[in-house]
C-alpha cells in the first residue's frame, strides 16, 4: 500500500509496534513514476522555511540530471512521503547516470 509507513519503537524491555498511516497521495512511489515519464522529475526537499533560496550549484545540478528540486517552504509534507517520492526518482537517476549524481546531490532531499 502506497503511501503506508509503519515505525517501530522501543522502550526499555517493552517492544511496542506502531502503524501510522500516511496520506501521500500527492507524492508517492507512482506520482513519482509518472512525472518520469513526463519528463518532469521532481527530488523533493526537507529544507522548510520559507525564506530559503536555491543558489546557482543547485540550478547547475538540475540542468545537469535533468530534475528540479522542490521545496514545500513553511509547511513540508510527510518526511515518510518525500523518502517514498524520492527513492524512485533516485533508482531512475541511478539508472541513467550511475551513482555520481549522489555526491552532488543536495543534503536535504532524503531517498537513502
Amino acid at each position: 500500500l502506497a503511501g503506508s509507513t509503519k515505525q517501530r519503537m522501543e522502550h526499555v524491555d517493552t517492544l511496542v509496534t506502531i502503524f501510522i498511516e500516511n496520506d501521500c497521495n500527492n507524492y508517492n512511489e507512482q506520482k513519482a513514476i509518472l512525472d518520469i515519464e513526463k519528463k518532469t522529475p521532481l527530488l523533493l526537499c526537507s529544507l522548510g522555511y520559507f525564506s530559503y533560496q536555491f543558489n546557482n550549484k543547485d540550478s547547475l545540478f538540475e540542468k545537469k540530471y535533468g530534475v528540479e528540486y522542490y521545496s514545500f517552504g513553511d509547511e513540508p509534507i510527510s518526511y515518510d512521503c518525500m523518502w517514498l517520492y524520492n527513492t524512485k526518482i533516485a533508482e531512475y537517476l541511478d539508472n541513467k547516470f550511475g551513482d555520481i549524481w549522489r555526491k552532488e546531490v543536495r543534503w536535504d532531499a532524503p531517498f537513502k
